[in-house]
């Protein structure tokens, strides 16, 4: 199952946040909007009265022609915000007119701005939270239409209406506002104000989709962890989904996903991912439509029907309905029901030209050792029952009485349960005999 409709789920029930780095404004303008760092080499530039003397002792030139700060950025910042009081000018209302000279009607891309203005037109309960300093989103994005711009030290917005959009480290529209240097960055950090309390509650409340950001990025990273230590366990793969443009080494993606709880959807560019997510939507909406019969089969009222069970994607559409009402991971019937379901699809696998059932069952567990840690949630046996069943019933070579379309789930998607789970199966499968070596190839593949 792509991210996708995991991501359409959150956002048909109000509870999605897109979080919204420098890469998002550079791809609105064709790469106009600078970088943090070209914004410093620029502001730099804007003083340099000794022909590149300042820039020089900030700045490396590297072998590529390309610029690289010798020092931390905010540090960078932090010495021509001194250089600028020096000359009796103002850094913020400088920062205002670099983004004003590169930001502008001249070198938006219309197209990419309209068909995003065209998505949050059609959900405007999004929320939209940035570190970028620039009005592109209120500007052009959402151009005519209301929305609300929180700014810290500004008013808050009391209507209740229009799309919410967070200015984290400040706005052009305050240049009093703006974070730009250590010892801003260093008051951000410590000062406990709306704006960070309202940004960790929507870490906590919402699904956050990640755009515009480096991996490396240390603000990002450090938002990563303290979200990670307070954030609840949920029924999703993840609630933060960072996308990349490019390719991601499996190692990098695995530590984002054990250290912060973090998915990275890698090789997509931005308006695949908001083009993706609208067309999912509509099968999202009668996924929570339909959510009341999860919560029937809870009360024990009801009972899921084999033939909706033999469906490859049931078990899927059940996640995604216990997500969508709350369901906790410790949830008594819950558990008792997920069982119910992996030991229904198990049984049918027995049944004459089943061969489609063992893929299913080997799809199915895979996703339950991706979201639950199975020991932690005394489901461990049962679980464990089920792999060995799994792996009996598998092999790697076309031979019959077994299923090489369950040897292609699990060696596909081994690496993506949880490091826990692993190591659970591998020390169960250590005290077992299988009489063949798929086993093993598995279990080396993560």
């Amino acid at each position: 199952m792509t991210p996708f409709l995991e991501l359409a789920v959150p956002l048909v029930s109000k509870s999605l946040t897109f979080f919204l780095g420098t890469g998002f404004s550079k791809y609105l303008t064709d790469n106009a909007a600078p970088s943090w760092l070209e914004l410093l080499i620029d502001l730099a530039d804007r003083i340099d009265d000794k022909k590149g003397s300042l820039t020089d002792k900030l700045f490396n030139t590297e072998t590529d022609g390309r610029k690289a700060s010798k020092y931390d950025l905010y540090v960078s910042a932090q010495i021509l915000e001194l250089e600028y009081k020096k000359r009796r000018e103002d850094i913020r209302e400088a920062v205002v007119a670099v983004l004003k000279d590169r930001i502008n009607s001249k070198t938006i891309n219309a197209k990419r701005v309209n068909g995003l203005a065209k998505f949050f037109e059609a959900h405007p309960d999004v929320n939209l939270v940035t570190t970028n300093y620039d009005t592109l989103l209120s500007d052009y994005v959402l151009a005519g239409r209301f929305s609300r711009v929180f700014i810290e030290g500004s008013t808050v917005p009391k209507a209740n209406i229009g799309t919410n959009i967070f200015h984290l480290h400040g706005c052009i529209s305050d240049p009093r506002s703006i974070v730009l240097t250590i010892n801003d960055y260093f008051k951000f950090q410590h000062r406990d104000t709306y704006l960070s309390r309202k940004f960790f509650t929507l870490l906590q409340e919402t699904t956050v989709i990640i755009m515009g950001y480096s991996l490396g990025d240390f603000n990002l990273n450090s938002i990563f962890n303290e979200a990670q230590v307070s954030r609840a366990v949920s029924l999703r793969k993840s609630d933060i989904y960072l996308i990349a443009r490019e390719s991601v080494d499996r190692t990098i993606t695995d530590f984002y996903s054990y250290t912060y709880g973090v998915r990275v959807v890698a090789a997509y560019e931005i308006d695949e991912v908001f083009a993706n997510i609208a067309d999912s939507a509509a099968v999202a909406q009668k996924l929570v439509d339909q959510a009341e019969s999860l919560d029937r089969v809870l009360q024990g009222s009801t009972r899921w029907t084999d033939e909706y069970l033999k469906l490859d994607d049931s078990f899927q559409r059940i996640l995604l309905q216990a997500s969508s009402i709350g369901v906790p991971v410790d949830d008594v019937n819950f558990k008792k029901m997920l069982l119910d379901a992996l030991e229904r699809k198990r049984q049918f696998s027995r049944e004459d030209n089943a061969w489609p059932q063992y893929e299913h069952l080997a799809d199915w567990l895979v996703e339950i050792g991706c979201l639950i840690d199975v020991k932690q949630a005394g489901i461990a046996k049962e679980y464990l029952q089920l792999v060995d069943y799994s792996f009996r019933y598998m092999r790697k070579e076309l031979i019959v009485g077994y299923s090489w379309a369950a040897f292609r789930v699990w060696q596909a998607r081994f690496g993506e349960l949880k490091i826990e789970n692993q190591n659970l199966i591998r020390e169960y499968v250590a005290h077992a005999f299988y009489g063949a070596a798929d086993v093993n190839e598995i279990l080396s593949s993560a």
